[in-house]
């Protein structure tokens, strides 16, 4: 009696998982280029890379309070000069190149400022401190309105739109600031519900549009007598002000009170769930305003104060890569941020974002380490089908991709969905834990497979499923895996 067993053969994965991730569908039913988790890493075709960190950008504190807004304008004259502004305990600043310039230091501690730049000032708003210009010249500027106090700034059709009064938050007013500052005109959205007061506005395809929290109303027109209230009678409105942002192809991303809606200037429709289902219930909804956006390119990323990482502050954000077809989704990254704006010229994208407990202003998608300290990815696959008909033998498996030397990639699996993971071994990222090497040409990284590790012996199933974690300031890129097996001995 002896054993005869069928061919080697090879099953590679990884290669190709640009579809982001997928919480919804059963482990074995998921796409092939999607991942069930995808913890601080970027997911493209050929493979999956850990995401950049960031770094101190201006490295000069704005303060010792968190940050409670930034904003990143131009003026509006010849030079076009770029400023960085921000506010930070009772201040509101900006930096001039070398240090953080006091305009207003007046404010209510932790208040969050609104901002509009218009025919060369800038226009400051504050909840609870009234309502302020800057002629770039001659700080601290001018309150132009004592006595009502609201939110939301915007320019529109040679306007200054002021939304959310504080003692009436579904109140708005228009201010013509352009000749003499004009009449003031105060437009309200009748309602006595919390639910229906204003959290955000914005200018999309000509028209203004301001939020609730159960409605978005779209208010088209150049002037007064043609301004209309269009009711857009969604009860998808938008929960958290700061999650808004817009994209050049014609439409807006938000957060709602249970989803990530995309809003083109009609009907907005959830993208979120069931893609990310289980990352949306894990927002802290006792903290959902908090939740911050920013636009990098054509990725959205979203930051939320999650149940899991505890705390009170935003701790986790979600990219959505709407390049993608269909949209991908990466993430979760492990930190968080509750002010951002980014910067675009010539020279390309700088994001800005604030920290959550002291004035420092952070560059996203910079260097290979949070501020120094270490990026932590885990990346847990789908469940391969290996093979449906015959049980496979495992035999071992190997890791293509670019090496970064002192790193280490643990390496975990489940057979037949397995409730836990049992650890494989460790691959260590470097030259000596290379079996070969290869070079695309003269200037590029170099490119490793690295040496197998062996399955245990009698390691047999039919799917299986794979986890990476590694944790270090390096830089790691995986290419692929490949797993040998054959179908599963038998006796005759």
């Amino acid at each position: 009696m002896g054993f005869c067993y069928m061919a080697v053969k090879q099953s590679t994965f990884l290669f190709d998982v640009r579809g982001g991730i997928n919480q919804h569908d059963k482990l074995h039913v998921i796409p092939d280029n999607q991942l069930r988790l995808a913890q601080n890493v970027e997911v493209r075709y050929g493979g999956l890379k850990k995401r950049a960190g960031y770094v101190k950008n201006p490295t000069t504190v704005m303060g010792t309070s968190r940050i409670g807004s930034l904003y990143w304008g131009r003026k509006t004259d010849a030079a076009k000069t770029a400023y960085l502004f921000g506010s930070e305990g009772t201040n509101v600043k900006f930096w001039d190149g070398s240090a953080w310039v006091t305009l207003i230091n007046v404010g209510t501690a932790g208040t969050r400022w609104g901002y509009t730049i218009a025919r060369g000032n800038i226009y400051m708003t504050s909840v609870n401190d009234g309502f302020f210009m800057w002629n770039f010249i001659n700080p601290p500027g001018i309150d132009f309105v004592q006595t009502l106090y609201y939110e939301f700034v915007i320019a529109h059709v040679d306007r200054i739109w002021r939304v959310r009064e504080r003692d009436n938050p579904s109140l708005s007013a228009i201010t013509k600031v352009f000749t003499n500052y004009g009449a003031e005109h105060m437009w309200e959205i009748p309602s006595t519900e919390a639910d229906q007061w204003i959290t955000g506005i914005m200018k999309m395809h000509n028209q203004l549009h301001v939020f609730t929290k159960q409605d978005i109303i779209r208010v088209p027109g150049y002037g007064p007598s043609q301004w209309r209230r269009n009711l857009v009678d969604t009860q998808a409105g938008m929960w958290a002000s700061r999650s808004l942002e817009t994209f050049p192809d014609g439409f807006a991303l938000y957060l709602g009170i249970n989803d990530i809606y995309m809003y083109p200037g009609d009907i907005p429709t959830a993208v979120g769930r069931p893609h990310i289902q289980d990352i949306l219930d894990d927002i802290n909804m006792t903290y959902i305003e908090n939740a911050c956006a920013m636009k990098i390119a054509d990725e959205y990323w979203l930051s939320y104060t999650s149940r899991s990482g505890g705390g009170t502050v935003n701790n986790r954000t979600i990219v959505i890569n709407t390049s993608a077809s269909p949209w991908a989704f990466n993430g979760p990254y492990t930190y968080g941020f509750e002010a951002a704006t980014v910067r675009r010229d010539t020279t390309g994208e700088i994001a800005y974002f604030g920290s959550t407990s002291i004035g420092q202003v952070y560059q996203a998608k910079s260097g290979t380490s949070d501020d120094g300290a270490a990026i932590a990815i885990d990346v847990q696959t789908k469940s391969y089908m290996l093979n449906a008909v015959q049980r496979q033998e495992l035999i071992d498996l190997a890791i293509f991709g670019e090496i970064s030397e002192g790193s280490t990639v643990t390496v975990k699996y489940k057979i037949d969905f397995a409730s836990s993971w049992t650890t494989l071994g460790v691959v260590g990222m470097s030259a000596s834990g290379a079996h070969e090497g290869y070079r695309d040409d003269s200037t590029s990284t170099r490119t490793y497979i690295f040496h197998p590790i062996k399955f245990p012996d009698g390691t047999t199933g039919r799917f299986i499923q794979i986890q990476l974690t590694e944790s270090s300031t390096n830089a790691i890129s995986i290419h692929g895996i490949e797993i040998r097996h054959q179908d599963a001995a038998f006796r005759r």
